[in-house]
Parts: C-alpha cells; sequence; structure tokens
C-alpha cells in the first residue's frame, strides 16, 4: 500500500508539472475517466454527451516516421496486458491530441486547426517516462520530457474556440499531454502494467511531422497538414 501511494504521489507531481508547462487559463473538469482519440474510438461517444452519438471533432499531431518504432514498440509491451491491442484497433499513427469537440461547426475547427499549426515545423519530442491516468481503469501513456512546444500550439487552438466548448480534459489548465500506449488493461494484469510505469532507462526522441483534423466514430482524416 505504501507503494501504491509513492506511486500516486509521483504521478500527481508528474501531470502537475506538464499543466504548469502548458501555461493555460481558468481551470474547469473534474476527475472522471480521461478521455482521448484512442478511447473515444472505441467506446463511440464521449461519456459527457451519453446518449447524444454527436460526431466529435479532434485536432491532434502524429508521428509518421521510422522515429514512431520506439512508441509502437511500447503498444506491443502494453497490448499483452489487454484482451487485444487497442491502439493497433484504432489503425492510426502515434499521435498528441490537442482538443476534442461536439457540437461545433467543422469549418470553426478547422479554424482553430490553421491557428494551431500553420507555419510550424515538425515537433521533436523527448519521451523519458511512462505514466498513467485513473489506476482504477489505466489509460497507459508515454509521457514528454518537454512539453512546451506542444504547449503553444494548444494555446493557439484554445484561443481560437472558446475553451469551455472543448472536453473539460483537453481545456486550458486541465489537459495533460500525452501520447497513449494503452487503453484497455485488463483488470487481472493491471498490477503487471503498472509494474511497467515510471522513468525509462533509454530515453527516445520522436518526431511528430503531420497534424490532423479528425473525425470519429469512425476515426475518419477530414484534413491535414504536413510539418516540415
Amino acid at each position: 500500500m505504501a507503494h501504491d501511494g509513492a506511486a500516486a504521489r509521483r504521478r500527481r507531481h508528474v501531470v502537475d508539472r506538464f499543466r504548469r508547462q502548458a501555461r493555460p487559463g481558468p481551470a474547469r473538469g473534474g476527475g472522471a475517466r480521461r478521455q482521448d482519440v484512442a478511447a473515444l474510438s472505441q467506446d463511440r461517444h464521449d461519456p459527457e454527451a451519453e446518449g447524444t452519438m454527436s460526431v466529435v471533432h479532434a485536432i491532434t499531431i502524429k508521428a509518421t516516421n521510422a522515429s514512431s518504432l520506439r512508441i509502437r514498440a511500447l503498444w506491443g509491451a502494453f497490448a499483452r496486458f489487454e484482451l487485444s491491442s487497442s491502439m493497433q484497433a484504432l489503425d492510426y499513427a502515434p499521435h498528441f491530441t490537442f482538443a476534442l469537440y461536439q457540437d461545433v461547426a467543422p469549418e470553426e475547427v478547422s479554424r482553430a486547426f490553421a491557428a494551431g499549426f500553420s507555419g510550424k515545423p515538425a515537433i521533436r519530442v523527448m519521451f523519458d517516462r511512462i505514466e498513467v491516468f485513473d489506476a482504477a481503469s489505466p489509460i497507459v501513456w508515454a509521457a514528454p520530457r518537454d512539453a512546451s512546444a506542444l504547449a503553444e500550439i494548444h494555446a493557439a487552438i484554445h484561443r481560437t474556440i472558446d475553451p469551455a466548448r472543448c472536453h473539460r480534459h483537453y481545456r486550458p489548465l486541465a489537459w495533460v499531454p500525452h501520447c497513449t500506449l494503452a487503453t484497455r488493461i485488463r483488470p487481472a494484469c493491471k498490477a503487471d502494467a503498472l509494474a511497467l510505469t515510471g522513468p525509462l532507462a533509454d530515453p527516445f526522441e520522436v518526431v511528430f511531422d503531420v497534424a490532423d483534423r479528425v473525425c470519429l466514430p469512425p476515426l475518419t482524416v477530414v484534413e491535414h497538414l504536413h510539418l516540415q
């Protein structure tokens, strides 16, 4: 139990660090299970709007080059703790999600997408930890060492659309930049999966080179931009 408490404190410290890097506006939201493109595409709806089956619009950045192989290897490492690989089933490259919207017009999301990425270069991200959201039902993720470049994009997007219209976990102050590794850890395998979280012995860099505007379900890329 002491070990569990120390791990929880460590995770809170990491999350707080990322939120400070993001430098956003007023905090909103609670502690419900986090959602991202991976989880939403499999759940097929946003629990904040259960019963509506509205289309979800997301703004993401993904890695489509050989540097993404280290993230894909971690997908495989955690897939053994799932009934089947949640990330392989997604059929989408390793990514960060900046915003999730329901009931926002596509043209508004397109303007926010342009605000976030126009003139931006590819983003080099060094990963040095594996972390977890919602330890009772874990979402496992790779943590960036420095999220400042990601935070600039996030801030530009949320200056374009009122943050109150975004999913609460992606609003300023609530957002934690994360690259998802697994969303469906089996309860019986939870302890084994959590044992693999923490500092990485061999940190690695991934180049995120394509920005996407997607809608789901099903996950469909409706706008993309290659970053140089």
